[in-house]
């Protein structure tokens, strides 16, 4: 069987190199047939004319906010959330707790690692947040396990509050 796919190969490499060489000995063709460093120039032109490349603005988000704002997202009121307390807030898929406690808001993926059960539902102790059925601690300031039985982390958003809305950018 592995006679045919080697015959195969040696007959398309020879067609190939009839027709002018292989795909790497000629220089590469954009959609519209123009070399690719053809196209690139022409593009660099235009945007220029435009008002300089991509790498001269600062980028944007699909709703038109700049990168660094656009990674920002409002999660709720700080009203909200009251001191020693935690709410859940949904970001497409992503469960976050937030928690108000000590003067600070916090912002920890909300599922315990060891049980899957959000830790919104649990009590707030000082920078700890505890999962209700097993007891594991969370500390909210590095997401770390700080009571058994839980031994997995869990990840840590930043969160800033700005006209009285707390803010969590979730790549952190």
């Amino acid at each position: 069987m592995s006679e045919p796919e080697v015959w195969a190969v040696s007959e398309r490499e020879g067609s190939q190199r009839e027709r002018g060489g292989t795909r790497a000995d000629r220089p590469a063709l954009a959609p519209d047939g123009l070399s690719e460093e053809r196209a690139v120039s022409e593009r660099e032109g235009s945007q220029r004319e435009r008002g300089g490349t991509r790498a001269d603005r600062p980028a944007l988000a699909p709703d038109g906010l700049s990168e660094e704002r656009a990674q920002w997202e409002r999660a709720c009121a700080l009203a909200e959330v009251p001191e020693g307390a935690a709410v859940r807030v949904e970001f497409g898929d992503e469960p976050v707790c937030v928690v108000h406690t000590e003067g600070e808001v916090f912002a920890i993926r909300d599922v315990c690692s060891h049980a899957e059960i959000p830790l919104s539902e649990g009590d707030i102790e000082g920078t700890t947040v505890e999962c209700w059925l097993h007891g594991s601690r969370f500390d909210l300031r590095t997401g770390k396990p700080t009571g058994l039985p839980a031994t997995v982390p869990v990840p840590v958003y930043e969160t800033k509050i700005e006209g009285g809305d707390v803010l969590v950018r979730l790549e952190s």
